[in-house]
């Protein structure tokens, strides 16, 4: 049965009027202000998770990360590491082992494996494939995207009109990217237990040719879901629900999620 609480998934209100919609130039152009500072901050992630009909809430130990990370070795609750974009990850013929390693133990947000920092160095990245100019699939913007709209680039009935993704300047310098109804298929990472091997060891090692620490939770449907970014590119809070979610009922059907960042500077 449903832990009956409503700690943090009653206020899934996804939008604010305060809000000013934004064009994908307007974005980018306030996201360019950014420098990527290189900071590690320690952060702290308050958050659950209704999904297989149960509340799944972050414990303090699993959402404290006040840890230093060690280069190539996973550490788990480590604070914030910015870890390595590869120029084509899907391009096998380019690539070394370690920096894969690198780029899978990138800070990201706790359910849905966002960035956990956006700058103007990894927002939008281009690159050559073959000839054409592409978007590269490990920039933050391409994460977001292919992660509100799964099935942006399908064609057919699955990409309706409304699987678009919307971009929001916020009044305090901040930016929102996010989709209303959207039809996607997520991946929901640390669940139902966070990669902490000294409290859960039947996880088993971290692989450091697959070095995405997530268990495979796959949802498809359609979904309300939003990432918030401060005007710092932190991010401060990412939410998902399904877009007929009911928190009174308990259906495997359904899924709600939320995380909320903060972050402390040393």
């Amino acid at each position: 049965m449903k832990k009956l609480t409503l700690l943090l998934l009653t206020p899934l209100l996804l939008t604010s009027c305060a809000n000013q919609s934004a064009s994908f130039k307007a974005l980018k152009a306030r996201i360019d202000q950014i420098e990527d500072t290189h900071e590690h901050p320690y952060y702290k992630v308050v958050g659950s998770l209704d999904f297989n009909g149960m509340i799944t809430e972050i414990s303090d130990d699993d959402g404290t990360f006040d840890k230093n990370p060690t280069g190539t070795s996973y550490v788990a609750n480590s604070r914030y590491y910015e870890g390595f974009y590869n120029p084509y990850t899907t391009d096998s013929t380019v690539l070394n082992e370690e920096d894969v390693v690198i780029y899978g133990m990138a800070s990201r947000s706790y359910w849905l494996r966002m960035p956990l920092r956006i700058t103007k160095d990894n927002f939008y990245v281009e690159m050559q494939a073959e000839g054409e100019v592409e978007e590269n699939p490990t920039c933050a913007h391409y994460q977001l995207v292919h992660t509100v709209c799964a099935w942006i680039d399908s064609s057919g009935s699955v990409n309706a009109s409304t699987n678009r993704p919307y971009y929001e300047l916020l009044p305090d310098g901040g930016f929102a990217i996010g989709g209303r109804n959207v039809h996607s298929r997520v991946t929901i990472d640390n669940y139902p237990y966070y990669l902490n091997y000294e409290k859960h060891p039947e996880l088993g090692e971290w692989d450091e040719l697959e070095p995405l620490p997530c268990y495979k939770s796959f949802v498809d449907g359609r979904f309300d879901m939003r990432f918030e970014y401060n005007k710092d590119g932190w991010l401060v809070k990412e939410t998902l629900k399904t877009s007929d979610y009911n928190y009174n009922k308990t259906t495997d059907a359904q899924v709600a999620l939320r995380s909320v960042y903060s972050y402390k500077f040393s």
